[in-house]
């Protein structure tokens, strides 16, 4: 029911620092900015930072993909309306199943 707002500000202040300092060496090609945000995660509130940071990718370090990962929120008509069908360009979902928690997934059936 809360939004830490204090909080996102500090994970896109940490972004733009880590990409200003990283963004431009040849070994940097690809930027997530968090790892399995919580399912339970606003949607809109988590959209909102992607894009932010995906602007910051785009800014310092535009040869970078930009990685975001699912919030394990399966459902793709959802995550293709995050960005215009004509702005997709080094974008990537991380989009993964934990099989072996998941009910009715541990098998390769």
């Amino acid at each position: 029911d809360h939004i830490n707002y204090d909080n996102l500000d500090w994970s896109i202040m940490t972004c733009t620092h880590m990409l200003a300092a990283w963004g431009n060496h040849s070994a940097f090609i690809a930027f997530e900015p968090v790892n399995e945000p919580w399912s339970n995660t606003n949607i809109n509130v988590l959209m909102d930072f992607y894009r932010d940071v995906r602007a910051l990718v785009q800014t310092y370090a535009p040869q970078a993909y930009f990685v975001f990962h699912d919030s394990f929120i399966y459902n793709a008509d959802l995550w293709n309306k995050m960005f215009r069908d004509d702005d997709h360009d080094k974008v990537v979902m991380d989009h993964h199943y934990y099989q072996a928690w998941n009910t009715g997934m541990n098998t390769t059936q």
